[in-house]
């Protein structure tokens, strides 16, 4: 990942180890939408197909229209 993406996804509030876990969660290609598209959550959710625990603690939730690519990348 370029130096000036990765200054553009942690602008958006995400620490490093978070990056690389998000980044391992899914076999696509994450852009910029993508990123932004991902929100934090409450902690008190279930871990989940849309939510995801975070190494920090912290927990996101990812939109259908992201684990369908997701998916959709994995049928190619």
């Amino acid at each position: 990942m370029g130096w000036l993406r990765m200054v553009v996804i942690e602008e958006l509030g995400f620490k490093e180890e978070e990056i690389d876990a998000i980044m391992s969660r899914f076999l696509c290609s994450l852009d910029q939408d993508d990123w932004e598209s991902i929100k934090f959550v409450d902690d008190n959710e279930e871990e989940g197909e849309n939510f995801f625990k975070l190494p920090t603690g912290r927990m996101v939730y990812f939109p259908e229209e992201l684990l369908y690519k997701d998916l959709l990348s994995q049928m190619d």
